[in-house]
């Protein structure tokens, strides 16, 4: 239920805060439907990407098989935990 998603996003964020972790989202799934509810019923600063609902993409993920199309989506996500992990390494220093 959507209740339910809220109280889980929730405490994923407050463990994060607790370790000092940042959060983030990444909306899964989305079609041109679903995706303006999404994104009111959340905290947008905290969207890393968007990953289109895609047949190609839930079958691989079916079958277990490696992703084989390219997706902005899955550029920004990688691109976000990178610049934080520079983040990181630069304090560290």
């Amino acid at each position: 239920s959507a209740a339910s998603d809220v109280y889980k996003r929730q405490k994923i964020s407050d463990m994060g805060k607790q370790l000092g972790k940042p959060t983030y989202l990444v909306l899964n799934r989305v079609n041109h439907e679903s995706e303006k509810p999404l994104l009111e019923s959340i905290d947008k600063e905290k969207v890393i990407a968007t990953i289109p609902e895609n047949r190609d993409i839930f079958m691989s993920g079916l079958a277990g098989k490696e992703l084989e199309i390219s997706l902005e989506g899955i550029k920004q996500i990688a691109d976000k935990l990178e610049s934080e992990k520079r983040k990181v390494q630069a304090n560290l220093t």
